[in-house]
């Protein structure tokens, strides 16, 4: 699923999987799990998960909406950030069901800072630093703290342009 989402699909009643990871960080969606690529993984799952791995320096849009797939993506959204490492860059863009361009976020890592850039979206939207559990400074932005990370919201109204210290 693009070069940034590796889904490994099962074929068996018993739900035993294997398949190959390639080099880099992944993190696994669902558990948070993060492992090491470059090498075969051999996992057992249930009817209720999968292998959905997210390769580092990824940033996934995730809409609030789970029951029906028409609905205002960009209305709500949070970007799940994962393993930004040192100088990389990670992009994402959310439209609207017309296909319109209504989010677009490049978040940049510099040392223990996260640049975040924004076109201005008029609707609310946050960011979800996976597996962060506590940030330095959140400039004067939302946080709330998840199982699965810290999660920034409500910057939308005040600026296009902020950092995140780690």
């Amino acid at each position: 699923l693009g070069d940034a989402l590796l889904v490994a699909p099962i074929f068996n009643d018993v739900g035993d999987v294997t398949y190959y990871l390639p080099e880099g960080r992944w993190t696994n969606f669902i558990t948070g799990e993060e492992v090491s690529g470059g090498k075969y993984a051999a996992e057992n799952h249930d009817y209720f998960s999968l292998p959905l791995m997210v390769k580092a320096n990824s940033l996934i849009p995730v809409g609030k909406e789970d029951g029906k797939a028409d609905y205002d993506y960009a209305d709500g959204v949070t970007l799940h950030l994962f393993n930004l490492e040192q100088g990389k860059t990670a992009e994402a863009k959310v439209r609207n069901a017309q296909g319109e361009l209504e989010l677009a976020v490049v978040v940049k890592r510099l040392e223990n800072t996260l640049q975040v850039r924004v076109n201005i979206s008029k609707k609310p939207w946050g960011i979800l630093l996976r597996n962060i559990e506590a940030i330095a400074d959140q400039n004067d932005c939302k946080t709330e703290k998840t199982a699965k990370g810290i999660r920034i919201i409500n910057c939308h109204e005040q600026k296009s342009d902020f950092e995140i210290v780690l």
